[in-house]
This record gives C-alpha cells, structure tokens and sequence, in this order.
C-alpha cells in the first residue's frame, strides 16, 4: 500500500476514533439522533 495512503487513512481513523468518543461523552436519555448528527458533524469539519 502507498505509504500516503496508509498515512491517510490513520488520519482518518484516529479523526473517527476521536468523533465517537465526543459522542460517547454527549450520550444520554432524552439526546436525540439529530443532536448526535449535528456533533458528529462539527467534530469532522
């Protein structure tokens, strides 16, 4: 594999790693789907 590429994709997966954990922290009873998609979302841009 392209050492670029392996390089991009551990970019990408720490960036996901560290999305679910925010996620994780912002879960609750009563959060709804679209709050999770909107951290999501702000966490990845």
């Amino acid at each position: 594999m392209n050492p670029d590429v392996l390089s991009l994709l551990t970019q990408a997966r720490a960036m996901v790693d560290g999305t679910y954990e925010d996620l994780y922290g912002q879960l609750r009873p009563g959060v709804r789907e679209n709050e999770c998609v909107g951290l999501v979302s702000k966490v990845l841009r």
